[in-house]
């Protein structure tokens, strides 16, 4: 679920809340329990959780460029018929 950053209006606490993208519910502020919140729109960010990102995305090749090998040929053969 999205995490989603909410401003108190009344004390000015700042805080995230993770909910449904659905979700039309106010929140109560954590430090003063007001129920006059606002939600702070920002540039989305992505948090990847988890163990395995680097092994299936960016995972070095074996000799140890990031950059994935390019294709060879096995017959010299450029792709063109002749």
């Amino acid at each position: 679920m999205p995490l989603y950053d909410f401003q108190c209006e009344e004390c000015g606490e700042v805080f995230e809340v993770e909910r449904s993208m659905t979700d039309t519910s106010k929140e109560s502020c954590p430090k003063c329990k007001s129920r006059k919140t606002v939600k702070v729109f920002s540039s989305a960010g992505i948090q990847f959780r988890g163990s395995g990102f680097y092994v299936t995305d960016s995972k070095p090749s074996e000799n140890g460029s990031s950059k994935p090998a390019a294709p060879s040929s096995s017959d010299g053969d450029s792709g063109s018929s002749s």
